[in-house]
């Protein structure tokens, strides 16, 4: 990006960056909750993902919050979860209104 177009240093990329880690937090701690609601852990998990990861890697994406998209209803249809109640995350409207 052409040095004029970048954004001054605490502005919109690091906003940007709280937003995504704020985001990679609610999904790791969706998918840790709804792993100890149905009694999985990593290894259990990745037995049944189809050891597409080791459990050692599967733990790491998990809490770094790394999964990309597609794992994640597969990792929760897996564990027989059928709905994920999402009332307790902050709304994206309200958090971008405080920011202006």
């Amino acid at each position: 990006m052409p040095e004029h177009q970048k954004s001054p240093p605490g502005t919109a990329s690091t906003s940007n960056q709280r937003r995504k880690t704020m985001w990679q937090d609610a999904a790791k701690r969706l998918l840790r909750a709804e792993m100890a609601r149905h009694g999985y852990n990593y290894k259990s998990l990745a037995r049944d993902l189809g050891d597409v990861d080791s459990d050692q890697s599967l733990m790491t994406r998990i809490n770094r919050g790394t999964f990309s998209v597609a794992f994640f209803p597969e990792a929760l249809r897996v564990m027989g979860t059928k709905s994920v109640d999402i009332s307790h995350l902050p709304d994206p409207r309200e958090t971008a209104a405080r920011r202006k």
